[in-house]
């Protein structure tokens, strides 16, 4: 499912069908198996992980209807410090967590289950340890709630590096909606923005703003949906401004992302390779073969020149600097 990379660069999560959460400290092969650890609470697929800006947090999202926050450097990593189970009015979440994500600097968790986004307060006890355990004093509740004319949402983004009241999600009825979470309110939606509903979301903020000299760039945000299409909008216009369909992608769901220097797009696909994209252009930089499955996520190091792809094939393959022709 899904693979986030820490924001300086020193730690992978991966998220898994069977209910785990996987974290690797970067340079694997400098750290080894003793940089290596699982977190399991969930009981069913874990779909989405979201690291915290101050670097101490891991969120987890899955199918079993439950959020889960770890807090990484406590005593304690075999059980999360705050499980998130209710939603409006502490009614019990009765779908799917499709999406969590920190949000408005720390301060919000966004979670999207069935058609509803609810954004969450939250305190997390730090002082958690095998003494106390049962005193545990982390607590949420669902500060504010939006309903989207759908089914339910398939995907959500939203930026954390920063303060912004915008989020982005896509819903199963194949629109894509900004959210203005200032107003409670959608500032934009985009309609039939794929031929079947867009799995992934992604808005670029991804620590490197300092070397991208285009600040307009951050008013763009990707789409990807298995009609073997990614696309770029911009939040100040009405239609997509650029399609990639270099990859193939027409079952599963693959990951997309902004390389920290806006330059390129990297994407998963289903003929098991990694596709770079020219983000200016549109045109293919290269594609990386490796894995003997699906490419189902990427994600790049914000501290330096290295993507990480993620496969069904059940492997996470590390890509320094690209400099081959495509293949």
């Amino acid at each position: 499912y899904q693979r986030r990379v820490h924001g300086d660069g020193k730690l992978l999560a991966t998220s898994s069908q069977d209910a785990t959460v996987r974290l690797v400290r970067l340079p694997a092969a400098a750290h080894g198996e003793k940089g290596r650890w699982t977190l399991q609470a969930h009981r069913q697929a874990v779909v989405d992980v979201s690291f915290s800006k101050d670097r101490s947090l891991l969120l987890t999202g899955s199918h079993d209807c439950t959020a889960c926050v770890w807090l990484l450097d406590g005593a304690r990593r075999d059980k999360p410090n705050l499980i998130l189970r209710s939603g409006e009015a502490d009614r019990p979440l009765v779908a799917e967590v499709r999406a969590a994500k920190f949000y408005y600097m720390d301060r919000l968790i966004a979670l999207a289950s069935g058609p509803t986004l609810a954004l969450h307060r939250y305190h997390v006890d730090r002082t958690v340890d095998d003494l106390n355990r049962h005193t545990n004093g982390s607590r949420h509740r669902a500060a504010q709630v939006a309903t989207a004319p759908a089914q339910h949402i398939t995907c959500l983004d939203c930026p954390n590096s920063f303060y912004s009241h915008l989020l982005v999600y896509a819903a199963s009825n194949r629109t894509v909606v900004v959210y203005d979470a200032a107003a409670n309110a959608a500032a934009r939606t985009y309609t039939d923005v794929h031929a079947r509903p867009a799995l992934s979301v992604v808005m670029p903020f991804g620590g490197a703003a300092a070397e991208v000299s285009d600040t307009s760039l951050f008013n763009t945000f990707l789409t990807s949906a298995p009609d073997g299409a990614v696309r770029l909008w911009d939040l100040r216009q009405a239609a997509s401004v650029r399609t990639f369909t270099g990859h193939a992608n027409r079952t599963a769901r693959v990951g997309v992302a902004f390389s920290p220097c806006m330059r390129y797009v990297a994407c998963g696909s289903e003929d098991r390779c990694v596709v770079l994209y020219e983000l200016a252009s549109g045109a293919v930089a290269a594609k990386l073969h490796a894995h003997t499955d699906v490419v189902s996520d990427v994600a790049f190091n914000p501290a330096g020149p290295q993507l990480a792809s993620a496969s069904f094939d059940g492997r996470v393959r590390f890509w320094g600097a690209v400099r081959e022709p495509p293949s």
